[in-house]
């Protein structure tokens, strides 16, 4: 399971977003301004920047290409 947690007008948070819909893999999107509760928890993790991905195995923030393609690979 792919988790995108996304913030409205995040340019990143859209890349992302389309890259995992153009490589046909399904995602939760979670918008922290219709969830602002989630955001401390992020916060905790250290995660400075949106999106977050948080994958089974691995977890970012920002748009990371790289990190991004060993999901479709």
């Amino acid at each position: 399971m792919i988790t995108v947690y996304s913030a409205p007008g995040c340019r990143h948070c859209t890349t992302t977003k389309d890259f995992l819909k153009n490589n046909n893999r399904d995602f939760h999107e979670v918008n922290v301004a219709e969830n602002p509760e989630v955001i401390d928890s992020l916060k905790e993790k250290n995660f400075k920047q949106f999106p977050v991905v948080i994958t089974d195995n691995d977890e970012w923030s920002g748009h990371n290409e790289e990190k991004l393609n060993s999901l479709v690979s």
